[in-house]
């Protein structure tokens, strides 16, 4: 009990509410990998993690945490990695953890961390600040979209996305703390606000969060239509 009244401690009543919607992962506080038909006999405890970004080369992977260890770590992910490739893991605080793929089995994949990781540290944030929310992973994408703004409407590339938010290309430097709402192929109209402007792009928060489902369903959809794109411009 004490353990899991340290992890939750800073958390505020919104966080919690937040990663809820993403499911209860189960931590263990052994260092093995997590496998698809472990029995759950170990000292587990239930905790709540929002969506992760997998690198690796060439592209990133959108997972859901349904696992993890001082060892590694079992993830529901949208595109299958290949047996033994070196991935990198990026949690929604910003910790990069370098690993390998150990196994694959349908939808889901195991990571073997390089070295073992402290589990406290995963789970050890800051007291979140008033309107302040973790910003989740992002995954680089480009394609089009229309971004209204001030009731104009104006065509945008872009840049990378995430369940809380996206980058896109826009030049707009007075556009800070204004209501933007994004439309882009494959997704509903999006409600969010600007929250920087730089070098050409803006920063939009969504007002409410893409589900893990919702963003996965729409980068199979673009590497789809990617895919017919460089089927149709070969020779």
């Amino acid at each position: 009990m004490k353990l899991i009244q340290w992890i939750w401690k800073g958390r505020g009543r919104r966080e919690a509410d937040d990663l809820a919607a993403f499911g209860a992962a189960l931590v263990s506080l052994t260092t093995q990998i997590p496998r698809p038909d472990e029995r759950r006999a170990d000292p587990r405890i239930l905790a709540m993690l929002p969506i992760a970004r997998i690198e690796r080369k060439g592209s990133d992977i959108a997972c859901r945490i349904r696992n993890i260890s001082a060892g590694g770590l079992m993830a529901e992910v949208s595109t299958l990695p290949d047996a033994d490739e070196a991935v990198t893991v990026e949690l929604d605080s910003g910790r990069r953890i370098p690993g390998a793929v150990a196994w694959i089995r349908d939808h889901n994949i195991g990571i073997r961390f390089d070295e073992n990781v402290d589990i406290r540290t995963i789970f050890a944030v800051e007291k979140p600040r008033i309107g302040f929310r973790p910003r989740p992973p992002r995954m680089e994408m480009r394609c089009s979209a229309t971004v209204r703004i001030d009731g104009i409407y104006h065509q945008v590339e872009v840049r990378d996305i995430s369940v809380g938010g996206m980058k896109v290309a826009l030049r707009c430097e007075k556009a800070i703390g204004k209501v933007a709402v994004v439309t882009v192929e494959h997704l509903p109209p999006v409600r969010g606000e600007i929250r920087w402007s730089e070098d050409g792009m803006i920063g939009i928060a969504f007002d409410a969060m893409l589900s893990f489902d919702e963003l996965v369903s729409w980068l199979g959809k673009r590497i789809e239509i990617a895919s017919r794109m460089g089927s149709v411009q070969r020779p």
